[in-house]
């Protein structure tokens, strides 16, 4: 086999496509090379498995992506100098042994130079050179079965003319490397990664977890979503456990009808911890402060240990309780327990990135903020306690409030639990005799005021709606005692990224498939998801959706296409196809090779 070598130029464009075929089949064996080092090392029993040991592999890039994707020019080069010295070769076998040991060093030298230019280590040697060395004589193989393949149909055609029969040459080259980067292709996405599966998922409390918001499909519709951010929740149940972090509580009227006038009482208790009944009778108690006439009300506090409740109401239904993040990304954790009373108890971490807004219909809410004088930055400052500063902000008044801890600390000021009400100081100042105080703000209409509040009269002014914003608070917030048949008024649909919880499963089914749990609690880990959780009528957590990764006990639980064939013989059937291509080829090659035919191209 001669390669007529007229100029330069003619020489690189006859072997261009030989060196393309070359080039592309080096390249994909960075995909071919693991899988096979891998198929032989790994102590796993799922071909999937074997090369990515558990993990999820998504591949979601289409062929010609793929084929791009490969930095061709990295061997082209190389492959144009192995074209171009082998085919100097008299005799066919000489070609091929030609090939293979150009071949050979070029991928021992470009193997070794890449380790050197990205500064990186190659792991293992050995496999490194007895993958070369297996890869070499079939690449050479192939690029003469290419050449046999243009020859042959040449010659059935009859095609005489140097410049069809050099065309036709390259192009079935190209299309060998096309078909064989495009079979590896199919074989790497339908058996060593993974595809979307369809997942239906029940759990059970108790439930502890996190998870990310599909944001782009929050921002797009009109619901309310989120844990303890729904359409309709009742604020009383709401329990805030944390720290301020300049937080700050806005109350606001908006009147769409007659203009009604609005009072704010302010009771200031000392001593008072977690008697829920004193406090209940202290809001019956004068106030410290009165502050009439208001549609607008703003209450900061000072950085500290806090705490938030509201005290029971006719009616404490929320319209809208929605929690906002700035952070797109962010993770929400949050947990569902038995109550040791009934029901269950719903918690929710939310920080300072977080805004809490709501709307009621109601004649009166009153706010019970517990601020612990203790001080939280304890190892930046000698002092035990530092006084809380209460700012309040009307649309007729503005003051500040402070509360000063006990110079010193005994079991004897801690004991005075009487929930005594301060009487209002000239200079806002008030000494502690604990360092807890409680604040409790009471918004209700001026004609109320001296009367308690009957059903009649809430129903009748429910064109009166409040709107509330609550900033800058770190901690938890908890709805007590939820019956299980409530929980959709707390959990509002969920468009979810991902969800990764620790509960007892109650049904899974994935693509159909029922994969029964018999641990009393299992992890579940989902991502790469479209999915939307719900609660149910009986006590349950749905997830229903596509999704790219599941594990279940650290376990992969998503299938590739190739595990999802239900057949026990696709492997025998397989390495059976596989087996006849092989043995076609050998006696292609060993025609080819007996035959010694003379190519010119």
């Amino acid at each position: 086999m001669n390669l007529n070598i007229k100029t330069p130029i003619i020489s690189i464009i006859k072997a261009f496509p030989y060196a393309l075929l070359i080039s592309i089949i080096m390249n994909i064996g960075s995909t071919i090379q693991p899988i096979f080092i891998k198929l032989f090392t790994s102590e796993e029993v799922k071909l999937y498995d074997t090369l990515h040991e558990g993990k999820i592999a998504i591949y979601q890039t289409n062929f010609i992506q793929y084929f791009i994707e490969y930095p061709w020019s990295w061997f082209l080069i190389p492959s144009l100098a192995i074209i171009y010295f082998a085919f100097k070769a008299t005799s066919l076998k000489k070609i091929l042994i030609y090939l293979t040991i150009f071949i050979f060093a070029t991928l021992m030298i470009t193997d070794y130079l890449f380790v050197f230019i990205h500064a990186k280590n190659l792991d293992n040697h050995l496999s490194n050179l007895i993958s070369n060395i297996i890869g070499s004589p079939i690449i050479a193989i192939i690029v003469i079965l290419s050449l046999d393949t243009g020859y042959a149909i040449n010659q059935y055609f009859e095609i005489n003319h140097e410049i069809y029969r050099e065309l036709l040459n390259g192009l079935i080259a190209i299309i060998y490397g096309f078909i064989i980067a495009f079979i590896v292709y199919i074989i790497y996405i339908n058996v060593y990664t993974v595809t979307k599966s369809k997942i239906d998922l029940s759990i059970k409390a108790p439930i502890k977890g996190a998870y990310t918001i599909d944001n782009e499909a929050n921002k797009t519709s009109e619901k309310n979503y989120g844990f303890l951010s729904s359409t309709s929740t009742n604020i009383e149940k709401i329990y805030w456990h944390g720290f301020s972090d300049n937080f700050t509580l806005n109350w606001e009227k908006k009147i769409n009808k007659n203009p009604l006038v609005y009072n704010a009482e302010i009771r200031i208790l000392d001593s008072c911890f977690k008697d829920k009944d004193k406090i209940a009778k202290a809001i019956s108690a004068s106030p410290t402060y009165v502050i009439k006439n208001i549609n607008k009300f703003k209450l900061t506090a000072n950085n500290g240990p806090l705490e938030m409740y509201t005290l029971p109401n006719l009616s404490n239904s929320s319209e809208k309780f929605l929690i906002s993040s700035k952070d797109d990304k962010k993770k929400v954790i949050f947990w569902i327990s038995e109550s040791k009373t009934k029901g269950y108890d719903l918690t929710r971490f939310i920080d300072n990135s977080d805004q809490i807004k709501y709307s009621l219909y109601d004649n009166k809410i009153s706010y019970v903020l517990t601020l612990v004088t203790f001080n939280d930055h304890l190892q930046n400052s000698q002092e035990i306690v530092k006084p809380r500063e209460l700012s309040l902000q009307t649309n007729n008044e503005d003051f500040s409030i402070s509360l000063i801890p006990p110079t010193q600390l005994n079991s004897k000021n801690n004991s005075q639990k009487n929930c005594q009400i301060f009487h209002k100081s000239e200079n806002n100042a008030y000494n502690l005799q604990s360092i807890t105080s409680k604040i409790i703000l009471t918004i209700q209409e001026a004609q109320d005021i001296q009367k308690p509040l009957s059903l009649n009269s809430i129903l009748a002014n429910h064109n009166i709606q409040e709107e509330v914003s609550i900033e800058g608070f770190n901690g938890w917030i908890k709805a007590q005692e939820v019956e299980k048949n409530k929980l959709s008024s707390y959990i509002n649909d969920l468009p979810l990224n991902s969800i990764s919880v620790t509960a007892p499963i109650q049904t899974l089914y994935i693509d159909g498939k029922e994969f029964k749990q018999t641990l009393s609690s299992n992890n579940i880990q989902i991502s790469n998801a479209s999915l939307i959780g719900n609660a149910t009528s009986d006590g349950f957590l749905k997830f229903t959706g596509n999704t790219q990764a599941v594990y279940i006990n650290e376990e992969r639980a998503n299938l590739s296409r190739w595990e999802k064939l239900d057949s026990e013989y696709k492997y025998i059937a397989f390495f059976s196809l596989l087996g006849s291509i092989i043995l076609i080829i050998f006696k292609r090659l060993k025609y080819i090779l007996n035959a010694n035919k003379q190519y010119t191209l």
